[in-house]
């Protein structure tokens, strides 16, 4: 397979078992869009040179930490930012110019929340990475067609297209992406509205009153009276 472009920092996408079985997602769209990308499918690797598949020290690298719920202050910025977490206050700070140039690569978790963070424990060894946060301008591009838990956040391929921009990689790498970005969005079927909590109470009344629905309770309520029914007969 020959690859559309060569980015110059290297990507390690550990991908839950579950998305390969959705068939062309993320991880596989970002495998075939640029060179430098590793995709091991797992939930646990012993080692990050196991995962890797190479020898390599952790030194440089970094994962963007799933689930990082940040306050709503940091999305009010008008450009995309990356932001390190301090280990010893645990709280977020901005990159500095220097702490980008040190940065030899990336690992993202590839998966929903729940999948991510399953990753994240399975495997200790990423504790030694430093975890960085993306804080989108604006929303997923793939919000119609996806659907996140959150508002701010954005999809894998997304992540790292907004993480390889802030980092300094090349035009032709950021527009390579773009352009997979933009036919897998075309590809997808836009989905239906999201109901509130009103629409989806209206939804399960209008379910128990459906002629030949009966509610959970009510088999139970039958059993309890054919029991009576039948101790009566007994006695």
């Amino acid at each position: 397979m020959k690859f559309q472009t060569e980015n110059q920092l290297p990507v390690l996408i550990l991908r839950h078992p579950s998305e390969e079985r959705q068939g062309l997602g993320s991880a596989a769209l970002l495998e075939k869009t640029l060179s430098n990308v590793t995709v091991r499918t797992g939930l646990s690797w012993r080692s990050f040179s196991g995962a890797l598949g190479r020898a390599e020290s952790t030194s440089g690298w970094a994962v963007l930490f799933p689930g990082s719920k940040l306050p709503h202050h940091y999305f009010r910025s008008k450009e995309d930012r990356l932001l390190r977490l301090d280990p010893t206050t645990k709280e977020y700070q901005s990159l500095e110019s220097s702490d980008i140039e040190n940065i030899k690569g990336i690992v993202i978790l590839d998966g929903n929340w729940k999948q991510s963070k399953l990753l994240w424990w399975r495997n200790p060894w990423l504790l030694k990475l430093r975890r960085l946060a993306v804080v989108p301008a604006a929303r997923s591009r793939l919000n119609p067609v996806i659907r996140t838990p959150r508002r701010e956040y954005l999809t894998t391929i997304e992540c790292v297209r907004t993480t390889l921009s802030l980092t300094g990689e090349s035009p032709e790498v950021l527009d390579a992406l773009d352009r997979t970005i933009e036919a897998w969005a075309k590809e997808q079927k836009p989905l239906p509205p999201r109901k509130n909590r009103r629409h989806r109470r209206e939804a399960r009344n209008a379910e128990r009153l459906r002629p030949g629905i009966t509610t959970s309770k009510a088999p139970e309520r039958e059993l309890l009276s054919s029991q009576v029914t039948l101790d009566q007969a007994k006695a």
